[in-house]
């Protein structure tokens, strides 16, 4: 499902941007550039708390590599300075891992958990840049700047968690589960980043820090169960960080 809906986004973006293009390129074909780029993405999570309460020992673990692949569009404002839209469908998340303690009450010992997750999305984005473009013979060095608006289209998870009473496990429970309703639906970030253009060929090197967190809200209470404390933590302030390495093909 996901990606026919990259390919109609892509195919009715080609066609926006062709006929766009079109009526630019007949009055300046050096104003208005149309393309494509595939991209390799690694995302990780960034800014989880330390200690919080009872949620405690939370860790960023290893990125995740994902893929960015869509339509661009460049058009000339002045000299060598330019603003480039996109529409572009990307996979990123991150992992993450932390432990926290549920009182049994009485005299019983504290059960302490023990979670590790790892989270996928595929977002629908429209990144917007502003660049400039340094003449450097047959070769041009861009640089630019710009934000990223995006939607989920998915959010998924994969867990694992285990209990200990004492040294002693208690269980271990692993799954993979649909979060899109835990996620924040509207995605906003900002980037910047370098790159070379050699005739139609484009290399490009981006940042990507996001502004809006994983997820929706949090929540204050912390007399939770097992499952309700585990989206405590991860409710707490997370943000998206990416780096990407692009390469993309000038259509005309």
């Amino acid at each position: 499902m996901i990606y026919n809906t990259m390919k109609k986004v892509i195919l009715i973006s080609l066609l926006l941007f062709g006929f766009v293009g079109q009526s630019w390129a007949q009055n300046d074909n050096k104003m208005f550039s149309l393309g494509v780029r595939g991209t390799i993405n690694g995302s990780w999570i960034g800014e989880l708390p330390q200690n919080e309460q009872d949620v405690k020992d939370i860790s960023r673990d290893d990125l995740k590599i994902g893929f960015v692949g869509g339509v661009w569009t460049k058009i000339q404002v002045l000299g060598g300075l330019y603003i480039q839209p996109e529409v572009t469908i990307s996979q990123v998340g991150g992992t993450y891992s932390y432990q926290y303690n549920v009182n049994s009450g009485g005299q019983n010992p504290a059960t302490l958990y023990e979670n590790a997750k790892n989270i996928r999305m595929t977002n629908l984005d429209f990144p917007l840049s502003l660049g400039y473009r340094l003449p450097l013979g047959p070769i041009g060095l861009n640089l630019n700047i710009g934000g990223i608006f995006s939607t989920v289209l998915s959010a998924k998870e994969k867990y694992e968690q285990e209990g200990f009473n004492g040294l002693v496990s208690i269980g271990k429970e692993s799954a993979e589960r649909d979060i899109k309703d835990k996620i924040n639906g509207f995605q906003a970030a900002l980037q910047g980043g370098i790159g070379l253009d050699f005739s139609r060929i484009l290399l490009n090197f981006n940042i990507q820090q996001n502004l809006t967190e994983v997820y929706e809200s949090q929540t204050t209470n912390l007399n939770l169960s097992p499952e309700q404390l585990s989206l405590e933590a991860d409710r707490q302030k997370q943000r998206l960080l990416s780096a990407q390495i692009s390469l993309g093909i000038r259509l005309y």
